[in-house]
């Protein structure tokens, strides 16, 4: 497995659009249907955070990307090796597992498909990823050691009432 990189930090904006996207989420609003709310432990305090993710689904797997980078729900993700996802009023348990090559390129060339194109997502993208959706395969992958992709299995799953 490939050495984690530097700790990086998500664009500023995400400060102010995050807890917004949190509540609608919250809410059973989605304004994209990828998006969901990604529970992990924290690794140092062991309380729960709570972050908006988009996920993806691929030949019947499901993903999450850090488009964003080493940041704090990636190493959580990672030392915890488990999350919660929640849908509308669906939470779903999940163990994690960080894909490469092959298998984390053609879940980056989704993620950037769906959201370069957005007037919000995009350009917080573009600043930290230089390449896009149409990169050949071993670029992606290349591009995939600084953006990482983990693979998400149903542990089990709860609905709300």
């Amino acid at each position: 497995m490939p050495t984690p990189q530097r700790v990086t930090r998500a664009p500023a904006r995400t400060k102010v659009l995050n807890p917004i996207a949190t509540t609608l989420l919250r809410l059973g609003v989605r304004p994209d249907p990828r998006m969901a709310l990604l529970t992990i432990r924290g690794r140092k305090t062991g309380r729960e955070r709570t972050v908006p993710v988009g996920v993806f689904d691929r030949d019947g797997r499901r993903y999450v990307v850090a488009a964003f980078g080493e940041v704090n729900w990636v190493r959580n993700l990672r030392a915890a090796g488990a999350a919660s996802i929640t849908q509308g009023k669906r939470r779903t348990r999940y163990a994690a597992e960080q894909v490469h090559g092959e298998e984390a390129a053609l879940v980056l060339r989704d993620c950037l498909a769906a959201y370069l194109p957005s007037p919000l997502a995009g350009p917080m993208l573009r600043q930290r990823i230089g390449v896009t959706a149409d990169a050949p395969l071993d670029v992606l992958a290349v591009e995939a050691h600084r953006t990482p992709v983990f693979r998400l299995t149903e542990m089990n799953a709860v609905r709300f009432a």
